[in-house]
């Protein structure tokens, strides 16, 4: 500890009392130098030391107690000497201490210390004060904690938005960016150090790094969303692997293929050529506009084939087979794609 000594310019008086005792209070700021340890920042608790002493006066030329060794000395009558280290417990008198915003103060110590060195025979004295202090934690947990765990929170509802909104990659984005405004906040704030890493910090990182992987998999997710059977062509891995191997490890059954049999059953009700299921005609089958033409102009043969008669109800109901087959080989197409 340090103190400024401007004795000069001190008015204080000299007590000199009956005994001879010389009392002489001159106003003192003592400053010292703390190890600060942030690692449970900001739920941490600090130790700080004073060490008082001479080093130009031995213990016998001044004779360094703490008031509670001198109130002591002078009920048992000691005079000379004390040669033994004490340790006091309630050291300072914190009556007229001022409460502070950030601080409290849980407990000060004091210990009265003899060395003896091995240049002189005579022992020096110190009193070494411990000031245990502990930091408020309110104004950190409502401006700090509190929203970024709130924020961390927001990184869940990333996989629950669709990616048909447009707006998956942007929540994403903007999660991270709020983690490291507070990740820059937090630098200002923690006291700097490369002892330790705060636990505040450990957790943002670690926050950052799984919206670091969620942006990641949101990418991953929106490209895959977004193709078609016209733009991309389904991996035999990811054939094996989604359709066959997850299935099975997630004890999923497949969905009974009911509606196309349906369908395939309808289709076979229709007469003639144009009856034929999706299954039953070959890729890049052609309409049979030869029976359409000969159903409306023609004698009747060709209307024979599809079981209508001329007129309107022909053109209707050969324009229903033609989207029946045609929804039913679309169908097909999605089936096997």
């Amino acid at each position: 500890a340090g103190g400024d000594w401007d004795l000069g310019s001190s008015a204080n008086k000299v007590n000199v009392l009956s005994d001879g005792t010389v009392l002489w209070r001159p106003p003192i700021i003592f400053k010292s130098q703390c190890e600060i340890n942030v690692e449970f920042f900001p739920f941490d608790t600090q130790i700080c030391t004073l060490k008082l002493g001479t080093w130009t006066h031995n213990g016998y030329l001044i004779d360094l107690r703490h008031v509670a060794q001198k109130a002591e000395a002078d009920r048992t009558g000691m005079k000379n000497f004390d040669n033994c280290e004490a340790f006091i417990d309630y050291a300072v008198d914190l009556s007229q201490f001022v409460d502070n915003v950030e601080w409290d103060i849980l407990e000060v110590t004091a210990k009265r210390n003899i060395q003896i060195y091995r240049c002189c025979p005579e022992p020096y004295l110190d009193l070494l004060f411990s000031l245990k202090i502990r930091r408020k934690t309110l104004f950190y947990g409502v401006n700090l904690i509190c929203p970024c765990l709130a924020i961390s929170f927001l990184t869940i509802l990333v996989f629950y938005l669709p990616g048909d909104s447009g707006e998956k990659m942007s929540l994403s984005i903007n999660i991270l960016l709020s983690l490291t405004v507070f990740f820059l906040l937090i630098f200002d704030i923690c006291p700097p150090t490369s002892l330790v890493v705060p636990l505040i910090l450990k957790y943002l990182l670690f926050t950052m790094i799984l919206v670091t992987l969620s942006v990641m998999a949101t990418v991953i997710v929106l490209n895959v969303h977004w193709r078609s059977p016209d733009t991309h062509i389904m991996a035999p891995w990811v054939r094996q692997v989604f359709l066959h191997t997850l299935p099975k490890l997630l004890f999923m059954k497949k969905p009974d293929n009911r509606e196309g049999t349906e369908d395939a059953k309808l289709d076979e009700r229709a007469p003639g050529s144009l009856g034929q299921t999706a299954h039953q005609q070959q890729p890049g089958w052609q309409f049979n506009w030869r029976s359409f033409d000969e159903c409306r102009y023609g004698d009747g043969g060709g209307c024979g084939e599809v079981g209508c008669d001329h007129g309107i109800a022909c053109d209707v109901e050969m324009a229903l087979t033609g989207v029946r087959n045609i929804a039913s080989h679309l169908k097909f197409l999605e089936r096997n794609t």
